[in-house]
C-alpha cells in the first residue's frame, strides 16, 4: 500500500511540473482567439508564407489591424537585388570537389565560371563591407551586372524592426510558462531522475519493509 501512495505521490509531483509549460501550434486567426482569452504568451514562433521563419518574445511584438509587429533577432535576411561589378570587392566560391582561392575579384571569378562553370554557392562583399550569400542555382551575371536571390549576412545578431500582415502568416506556435515554470523546469529536470532512483531502491530494499 505504501508503495503505491509513494509512486502516486511521484507521478502527481511530475504531471504538475511539467504542467507549467503549454506549447500549441495554430493558424493567425485561431492566435487572435486565443490572445484575446488567455492574453500574450511568453513567446510566438510565426512562420509565413514564403517560409521565412521568426521568434518573438512577449515584450516585443503586438498585432493591430490584422497586422503583426515586433522585433526579431536575426542573423541573416532574404535579400534580393543587383550589383554592378564596381561595387563587388570580393567573391568566395564554395565549390564541392573543387579547390579555388578564398577570394578572388570579379574578373578572375568570371574566368573560373567560364572554365568550370558556375559553383555551388558564392559569398560576395561590397565594397561596404557587406556580405551576401547566393546558391548555384539563384544568381546570374548580365552586362557586367550580378543579379540574385538569397541571404544578407549578418555577423552580429541584430535586433529589427519586422512588420507581418496576418494574411501571410502560415502558422503561428505560443508558449505560456506559468508563474516561475522555467526554473522548476530545469529544477525538475534535474531532481525527478534522481529522485526516482532513490525511490526505486528504497522500495526495492528489503529493509524497505513494506507490502
Amino acid at each position: 500500500m505504501c508503495k503505491k501512495i509513494l509512486i502516486s505521490f511521484l507521478l502527481v509531483a511530475i504531471f504538475n511540473l511539467l504542467g507549467c509549460y503549454s506549447s500549441e501550434l495554430v493558424t493567425a486567426a485561431e492566435y487572435k482567439q486565443v490572445e484575446e482569452k488567455d492574453g500574450k504568451p511568453n513567446e510566438i514562433y510565426v512562420k509565413t508564407k514564403d517560409y521565412q521563419g521568426y521568434h518573438f518574445s512577449e515584450s516585443n511584438f503586438y498585432i493591430e489591424n490584422d497586422t503583426l509587429y515586433g522585433k526579431v533577432m536575426v542573423r541573416g535576411m532574404s535579400f534580393e537585388g543587383k550589383f554592378a561589378f564596381w561595387e563587388i570587392e570580393s567573391i568566395q566560391l564554395e565549390d564541392f570537389g573543387q579547390k579555388h582561392p578564398s577570394l578572388m575579384t570579379v574578373s578572375q571569378y568570371q574566368k573560373i565560371e567560364v572554365k568550370s562553370g558556375k559553383p555551388d554557392e558564392i559569398y560576395l562583399t561590397k565594397n561596404d563591407s557587406t556580405r551576401y550569400h547566393f546558391r548555384k542555382n539563384d544568381y546570374y551575371i548580365k552586362n557586367d551586372i550580378l543579379y540574385g536571390k538569397g541571404k544578407l549576412i549578418i555577423d552580429r545578431e541584430q535586433q529589427l524592426d519586422r512588420k507581418i500582415a496576418l494574411l501571410n502568416i502560415e502558422s503561428i506556435q505560443f508558449e505560456y510558462f506559468n508563474g516561475a515554470a522555467t526554473p522548476l523546469l530545469v529544477l525538475g529536470f534535474l531532481v525527478i531522475p534522481i529522485v526516482v532512483v532513490l525511490a526505486i531502491f528504497i522500495i526495492s530494499s528489503p529493509s524497505f519493509g513494506l507490502k
